[in-house]
């Protein structure tokens, strides 16, 4: 977990990750680790969010990324199947959490455009 740590706290700029794609591995570490007996999945959501936030990702606190996860769990397992077993390539990991956000972000903006039509015909 220390590793870990020290992952997400480094900010060398010739170490330099992109926070989105350093985001996405500290999710997948946090499900390969397996810290907790309970609760990995949540904290690793959860630490994803919030390193996001923290690199001024602002949007990310209205993307609804849980719920997309939950609608494709056998997509989500396989992501983690296929890294580990491709000498932990966290590629398909790493694919599959951009997607689910690009489908956060979609849903997210058909939601903004319903409640600007509802506003438009209500005045």
């Amino acid at each position: 977990m220390n590793e870990l740590f020290n992952f997400f706290n480094n900010t060398d700029a010739e170490q330099f990750i992109h926070p989105i794609v350093k985001g996405c591995i500290i999710h997948f570490m946090i499900g390969y680790i397996h810290p907790f007996v309970d609760g990995n999945g949540r904290t690793a959501r959860a630490l994803f969010y919030w390193y996001l936030l923290k690199n001024g990702y602002w949007l990310t606190e209205y993307l609804s990324i849980s719920r997309l996860i939950i609608k494709s769990k056998t997509q989500y397992a396989q992501a983690f199947i296929y890294s580990e077993i491709d000498g932990n390539d966290l590629t398909y990991f790493i694919q599959y959490k951009i997607k689910i956000m690009q489908l956060a972000y979609d849903s997210l903006k058909e939601y903004i455009q319903k409640k600007k039509k509802r506003k438009e015909t209500t005045n």
